[in-house]
Parts: C-alpha cells; sequence; structure tokens
C-alpha cells in the first residue's frame, strides 16, 4: 500500500509539473488580451517609430538604439507608422519574412504592446502580401495590430471589406476602466494610386467605418466625441494648406506642382523640413472625415524621412487639429544624420484637449558616448548621400510640374 501511495504522489508531482508551464502562460496573457488603459496616475505614453524601412540584415545601430529608446522611455504602447521593412532590398518573399521577425526580435522582449500599420515599402518587390505580413506579426505576443474587417455594411446591410491592411482603432480605457477616455485610429493609407501613379490615400470605405465606428464611441461617451490620434503612413495632401507658400528660390522651400512652400513660422519650434512632403495626388476627404467626427487632436504621419514637424492645420487662429510628421528611425534607407530619431507622445486624462510630443534624435541620445556616435554618424552617412540625389531629381521634375514620388 505505501509503495502504490508513493506512486500515486510522484504520478501526481508529474502531472502537476507537467500542466504548470500552461498555468503559468495562461496567469500572463499575451498583448493582444490586454486592455489598453491609462495608468493609475492618469499618463499615457505613446512611443512612434516611423520607417524602420530595413531588411533581413537589421542594421545593429537602429536595433541598439531601438532597444535603448523603448528601455529609456518606457512607453505603454509602440506605434509603427509603416514602412516597418524595406521590401525592395528583401527582394523575396523568404527574405522579407525574415526582416519582419528580426523587426519583431527587437520589440518582442520588452513586453510593449505593438500596433501597426503599413506604408508603401513593406509589401514592394516581393510576394510576401501585407495580409501574409499581418499573419506574421500575430505571431508575436507583443503584437495587437489587426485587419479590421466585417464591421462596414453597406446600404444593403451587406459586409464590405476595409481597403487594404492594416486599419483598425484601438480605444484607450480611463484610469478607472470605467470608460474609452481616448481612441487611436490606425489607418493603411496604401502604397501607389493606379490612377494617378503617385502615393496612394485612405479610402472611402475605410473613412466611412471610421465615422461610424466614432459615432458607436460617441454615443458610449453620453454624445460628446472621444478625442483620437490617427496614425498613417502618408500624409494628406491637406498639408500644403498649412504651409506657406513663397517664392521660387526661398530659402527652405520646396516644390510642388511649379509652386514652393516653406514651414511656416507658427510651426511648433523644433520643426524641420528637409523634402516637399510626398502626398497622395488625389484628396480623399480623410481631413473632412476627421473634422466631421469630431475630437481628432492630430493626424500623425511618417513617409518622409527627413521632415519632423507640427503645425496646426489650416492655422492657429483656425485649427481643426495638428499635423505631425516623424521623421525616419532607421539607418538604412535615405535620411539626415542630424535628425534620425523617434517620436514620443504623452497623454494626461486629466485634460485629453491637448498632449505633449517631441522627438529624441540619434544625436541626442548618444550624446555623451562618443564611440557610440561616431559609428551612428559613419553608418548614416552612406543612406543621408541618397538625399542630396533625390532632392535634385525632384527640383528638376518640379520644373515640369510632375508630382514628387521619391522611391
Amino acid at each position: 500500500m505505501k509503495a502504490k501511495k508513493i506512486i500515486a504522489v510522484l504520478l501526481s508531482l508529474l502531472l502537476l509539473f507537467a500542466l504548470v508551464p500552461g498555468i503559468l502562460s495562461a496567469a500572463a496573457p499575451s498583448a493582444s488580451e490586454k486592455s489598453l488603459k491609462f495608468n493609475s496616475d492618469g499618463k499615457f505614453k505613446i512611443l512612434q517609430l516611423a520607417d524602420i524601412q530595413d531588411n533581413q540584415t537589421l542594421s545593429g545601430v537602429t536595433k541598439a538604439y531601438l532597444e535603448q529608446m523603448i528601455a529609456t522611455e518606457k512607453p505603454d504602447l509602440i506605434v509603427l507608422t509603416g514602412d516597418n521593412i524595406d521590401g525592395s532590398s528583401s527582394g523575396t518573399a523568404v527574405n522579407a519574412d525574415k526582416a519582419v521577425r528580426a523587426m519583431f526580435e527587437v520589440l518582442e522582449p520588452f513586453g510593449v504592446p505593438v500596433a501597426a500599420t503599413f506604408g508603401n515599402h513593406d509589401d514592394q518587390k516581393h510576394d510576401l502580401s501585407k495580409e501574409a505580413q499581418m499573419a506574421i506579426y500575430n505571431e508575436y505576443k507583443c503584437n495587437i495590430s489587426i485587419d479590421q474587417d466585417n464591421t462596414l455594411l453597406d446600404e444593403n446591410g451587406e459586409v464590405v471589406d476595409l481597403e487594404g491592411c492594416g486599419t483598425y482603432n484601438l480605444p484607450i480605457l480611463s484610469s478607472d476602466g470605467s470608460k474609452t477616455a481616448f481612441n487611436l485610429w490606425i489607418l493603411d493609407s496604401g502604397s501607389y494610386d493606379p490612377e494617378t501613379g503617385g502615393y496612394d490615400h485612405v479610402r472611402e470605405n475605410q473613412l466611412k467605418w471610421m465615422t461610424q465606428t466614432a459615432a458607436n464611441l460617441a454615443n458610449e461617451n453620453g454624445g460628446e466625441p472621444v478625442p483620437s490620434f490617427i496614425f498613417q503612413h502618408i500624409i494628406v495632401p491637406n498639408i500644403y494648406e498649412a504651409l506657406e507658400e513663397v517664392p521660387y528660390g526661398t530659402k527652405g522651400s520646396f516644390g510642388h506642382h511649379k509652386k514652393f512652400y516653406r514651414l511656416p513660422s507658427w510651426a511648433v519650434e523644433g520643426s524641420e523640413m528637409y523634402e516637399a512632403p510626398t502626398c497622395s495626388e488625389v484628396d480623399g476627404g480623410e481631413v473632412d472625415a476627421a473634422i466631421g467626427i469630431g475630437g481628432v487632436l492630430a493626424i500623425v504621419s511618417g513617409h518622409d524621412h527627413v521632415n519632423s514637424f507640427q503645425l496646426a492645420y489650416p492655422s492657429p487662429d483656425a485649427k481643426e487639429f495638428d499635423l505631425i510628421n516623424t521623421q525616419t528611425c532607421g539607418v538604412s534607407a535615405y535620411g539626415k544624420t542630424s535628425l534620425r530619431g523617434v517620436r514620443v507622445f504623452e497623454l494626461d486624462e486629466k485634460d485629453l484637449s491637448t498632449f505633449e510630443t517631441r522627438t529624441i534624435r540619434y544625436e541626442d541620445a548618444y550624446a555623451n558616448e562618443f564611440g557610440t556616435l561616431l559609428r551612428y554618424r559613419f553608418v548614416s552617412f552612406w543612406s543621408q548621400l541618397q538625399l542630396y540625389f533625390i532632392n535634385a531629381w525632384l527640383g528638376l521634375t518640379n520644373l515640369f510640374g510632375v508630382s514628387n514620388l521619391v522611391a
């Protein structure tokens, strides 16, 4: 009997040990199972990574910098605003798969939720579609990105699939969990417009979905619009309504369809623009939709690697929201050595009519690390050369009214 009892106890212990990993796993849900929520102090921090744009051999310089930024800033959410990989230099679906995994292997260890949409380079020149890349994203616990479908109905009550891949919204609950205090719109702004040959834009059915979803959120909020940001890759063409038109040859100006523009004097301090904003040739109505739903504090984009600015649209005295562009955070694509970096957004639920934002550049992060700074500058120099040729080409094509289409 004693022997049987001992064997029974041992079998029970073995069974328990076998179940422990599952128990521990169940006790620690992945990021996709968690609700975003303001912290107990009422604060919420977002780290935007724009245009990592690298391939399967992700630069060690980029990797180390991103790891330092996440560890230092301790964000509540990381948002990737497209061109997360460089499809054109990946070249094949196999390498694009490796590029996606190389990026997520940087992000996964921190356990910070990651929300992403796509840009024009993610699925360029290889056969790994955005949908296939989203499926890889979903293999990682940190990922909370989705492709929001089956929620929009047409006039006949039929389900309409949204254009593109990577359009969805993320409610952020109040610190007490009682309501949606803030909302994030993550929109796929497409790649290239087959009709114009220029860059694409957010499409009509995406805007209908956003309008319907915003109305539902407002109903849950006593009829008041829920404050929000819009994150996407390609900036809206309305940016040119907020820039200052100047004569040809004006210092700091860039051409767009035979006209020349620069950042206005009222752009937020620290704003910089080193290329003409490369937007869609078509106004798809996104700005009108954003104004219509109410509560939008900013439309935030990337895409233009050497533009980092924040300015009121259309002007400070008639402000609807801010237009914000964030520079590249990678060192493998074209860029400007003094400008590369990330952007941080800080929200306080005590006053969600406003927000704080700042950029952290490699030059700032490594200011006191001579060896690391020197290595960064050396690596960045070669991709910065690309900008010289890009601007020379745009200057030439602009004289003939050609659109600003950067590869």
